[in-house]
């Protein structure tokens, strides 16, 4: 770790100690005119949840100048941390009684969780993608996938036909048609596995043995096609998986919203505040 990331968090402990000490001391200051210490982190925390809601917006809106987005989500994850500390102090470090409080409770700690997990993934898939060679545009894989089963179909019906033998094309058949339709072995590229070049390996082991020895560049051109293809659904997986979470983490967030503003107008109706 260098140094620049070293004072860079240092610089987020030290804000976020800040947020801290000036809550603790806006809280003994609204004590004198509030009914309860519950309300004030109650709408801090809903201040908060706008804060980290108008990081999506900063997304959408890239013609602003506002700054960075970059420096944006370095402000939504000091406010989500910020956001979570206030929450506990919110229920008073207990589980919330009542089930629509449950609820919310519930889904505000799914939320968080989400957001964990895009944290964790946004660190460790770009270098894999790296690795990977050239970044694909996620939105033109099924043409990619299109152009590697036409490779493949035409070198085994070339195959056939230049030396009068059908085991290439039985084997594409079999084997290579239904896998270089689309994405294949998802959760298995999301988790690095080598199980499925391992598989293909064999397979292509085994065809060598029932074909003559004319062939074997076809097998060799055969094989290239397939290991690309590889390389393409750890591609898909890694960028599917990186915008799939989001599937869950922005719906959760505006549920949530619509929750809490339910929970602040339930609790200010029947609470005479």
């Amino acid at each position: 770790m260098n140094l620049y990331v070293v004072r860079r968090r240092l610089a987020y402990l030290l804000v976020l100690g800040l947020l801290l000490v000036g809550t603790q001391i806006l809280l003994s200051w609204f004590n004198l005119s509030m009914p309860s210490e519950v309300y004030c982190t109650g709408w801090g925390l809903l201040a908060v949840m706008g804060v980290l809601a108008s990081y999506h917006w900063r997304k959408k809106l890239l013609f602003l100048n506002v700054g960075g987005v970059r420096y944006w989500l370095r402000l939504h994850i000091l406010f989500g941390v910020y956001g979570v500390i206030l929450f506990f102090i919110h229920i008073n470090f207990s589980w919330p009684k009542g089930l629509f409080n449950q609820l919310i409770a519930a889904a505000f700690l799914l939320e968080v969780g989400s957001g964990l997990l895009g944290l964790y993934l946004s660190r460790t898939m770009p270098p894999r993608m790296t690795w990977l060679g050239e970044r694909l545009l996620y939105e033109k894989m099924p043409e990619y996938y299109q152009q590697l089963r036409q490779q493949a179909e035409d070198l085994a019906l070339q195959a056939a036909a230049e030396h009068h033998t059908d085991t290439l094309v039985k084997f594409y058949n079999r084997n290579l048609q239904n896998f270089l339709l689309g994405a294949a072995n998802f959760w298995l590229h999301v988790f690095n596995s080598g199980q499925v070049r391992s598989r293909w390996a064999l397979k292509f082991e085994g065809l060598q043995r029932y074909l003559v020895e004319d062939e074997l560049p076809a097998v060799t051109e055969l094989r290239i096609l397939v290991f690309r293809k590889i390389e393409l659904d750890k591609q898909y997986a890694i960028q599917g998986l990186l915008r799939r979470w989001l599937f869950l983490h922005i719906p959760l967030a505006y549920a949530l919203f619509i929750f809490v503003l339910a929970h602040v107008m339930v609790i200010h109706s029947f609470s005479g505040v």
